[in-house]
Protein backbone atom coordinates (compact mmCIF):
# COMPACT_ATOMS: atom_id res chain seq x y z
CA UNK A 1 0.00 0.00 0.00
CA UNK A 2 1.24 3.56 -1.11
CA UNK A 3 1.59 6.05 1.85
CA UNK A 4 2.02 9.95 1.70
CA UNK A 5 5.05 11.38 1.72
CA UNK A 6 4.83 13.08 5.54
CA UNK A 7 3.60 9.61 6.91
CA UNK A 8 6.43 7.92 4.74
CA UNK A 9 9.13 10.10 6.33
CA UNK A 10 7.43 10.12 9.78
CA UNK A 11 7.33 6.01 9.85
CA UNK A 12 11.02 5.77 8.70
CA UNK A 13 12.33 8.25 11.39
CA UNK A 14 10.51 5.98 13.38
CA UNK A 15 12.47 3.22 12.24
CA UNK A 16 15.73 5.26 12.73
CA UNK A 17 14.75 6.17 16.18
CA UNK A 18 14.16 2.37 16.97
CA UNK A 19 16.99 0.77 16.13
CA UNK A 20 19.06 3.70 17.60
CA UNK A 21 17.35 2.93 21.03
CA UNK A 22 16.55 -0.93 20.82
CA UNK A 23 20.45 -2.58 20.20
CA UNK A 24 19.35 -5.36 17.86
CA UNK A 25 21.21 -6.29 15.13
CA UNK A 26 19.61 -6.49 11.47
CA UNK A 27 19.85 -10.61 11.17
CA UNK A 28 18.04 -10.43 14.49
CA UNK A 29 15.81 -8.09 13.15
CA UNK A 30 15.29 -10.70 10.03
CA UNK A 31 15.43 -13.58 11.86
CA UNK A 32 12.40 -12.14 14.48
CA UNK A 33 10.20 -10.94 11.75
CA UNK A 34 10.94 -13.54 9.10
CA UNK A 35 12.04 -11.11 6.21
CA UNK A 36 15.38 -11.50 3.97
CA UNK A 37 18.01 -10.14 5.86
CA UNK A 38 18.99 -7.93 2.75
CA UNK A 39 15.33 -6.67 2.35
CA UNK A 40 15.43 -5.86 6.07
CA UNK A 41 18.61 -3.63 5.94
CA UNK A 42 17.01 -1.90 2.81
CA UNK A 43 13.51 -1.34 5.00
CA UNK A 44 15.68 0.03 8.32
CA UNK A 45 17.49 2.04 5.85
CA UNK A 46 14.19 3.75 4.91
CA UNK A 47 14.62 2.18 0.92
CA UNK A 48 10.99 1.55 0.56
CA UNK A 49 7.98 3.33 -0.89
CA UNK A 50 4.96 1.14 0.09
CA UNK A 51 3.72 -0.07 3.54
CA UNK A 52 4.28 -3.77 2.86
CA UNK A 53 3.46 -6.94 4.71
CA UNK A 54 7.40 -6.70 5.12
CA UNK A 55 7.35 -3.35 6.13
CA UNK A 56 4.75 -4.12 8.97
CA UNK A 57 6.19 -6.70 10.10
CA UNK A 58 9.49 -5.29 11.23
CA UNK A 59 8.06 -2.42 12.96
CA UNK A 60 6.46 -5.12 15.20
CA UNK A 61 9.60 -6.55 15.95
CA UNK A 62 11.43 -2.86 15.93
CA UNK A 63 7.91 -1.88 18.15
CA UNK A 64 6.82 0.65 16.21
CA UNK A 65 3.49 1.63 16.01
CA UNK A 66 2.27 1.65 11.77
CA UNK A 67 -0.72 4.40 12.50
CA UNK A 68 0.91 6.40 9.23
CA UNK A 69 -2.58 5.77 6.76
CA UNK A 70 -5.44 8.01 7.88
CA UNK A 71 -8.01 7.74 5.28
CA UNK A 72 -10.12 11.00 4.62
CA UNK A 73 -12.14 11.51 6.94
CA UNK A 74 -15.58 10.57 4.90
CA UNK A 75 -13.89 7.29 3.88
CA UNK A 76 -13.06 6.37 7.45
CA UNK A 77 -16.45 7.33 9.06
CA UNK A 78 -17.83 5.11 6.50
CA UNK A 79 -15.75 2.58 7.54
CA UNK A 80 -16.74 2.93 11.21
CA UNK A 81 -20.22 3.19 10.75
CA UNK A 82 -19.83 -0.06 8.19
CA UNK A 83 -17.67 -1.99 11.37
CA UNK A 84 -20.07 -1.17 13.80
CA UNK A 85 -23.20 -1.86 12.12
CA UNK A 86 -21.80 -5.14 11.16
CA UNK A 87 -20.54 -6.02 14.88
CA UNK A 88 -24.08 -5.33 15.85
CA UNK A 89 -24.86 -7.55 13.18
CA UNK A 90 -23.37 -10.50 14.77
CA UNK A 91 -23.87 -10.06 18.41
CA UNK A 92 -27.22 -11.86 19.78
CA UNK A 93 -28.00 -9.09 22.28
CA UNK A 94 -26.74 -11.54 25.48
CA UNK A 95 -24.00 -10.30 27.58
CA UNK A 96 -21.77 -13.57 26.72
CA UNK A 97 -21.72 -12.73 23.01
CA UNK A 98 -21.32 -9.36 23.82
CA UNK A 99 -17.59 -10.45 25.77
CA UNK A 100 -16.99 -13.24 23.20
CA UNK A 101 -16.84 -10.44 20.09
CA UNK A 102 -14.96 -7.92 22.55
CA UNK A 103 -12.50 -10.56 23.49
CA UNK A 104 -11.92 -11.25 19.24
CA UNK A 105 -11.32 -7.72 18.84
CA UNK A 106 -9.16 -7.54 21.35
CA UNK A 107 -7.10 -10.44 20.15
CA UNK A 108 -7.09 -8.69 16.71
CA UNK A 109 -5.67 -5.68 18.30
CA UNK A 110 -2.94 -7.89 20.18
CA UNK A 111 -2.18 -9.52 16.86
CA UNK A 112 -1.23 -6.16 15.67
CA UNK A 113 0.57 -5.17 18.58
CA UNK A 114 -1.26 -2.91 20.07
CA UNK A 115 -2.57 -2.42 23.54
CA UNK A 116 -6.51 -3.79 24.10
CA UNK A 117 -8.46 -1.14 26.19
CA UNK A 118 -10.27 -2.23 29.81
CA UNK A 119 -13.58 -3.28 29.55
CA UNK A 120 -15.64 -0.61 30.80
Amino acid sequence: MKINRKASSKLKKDIQDSLATNGLKVSEIARLAKVDAGQTSRICRGQFTTLSYNVVEICKVLGVRVQYVALPIEQAAAYETLITQTALDVWDKTPEDAERIISLLRQLSAFRGERPQPLP
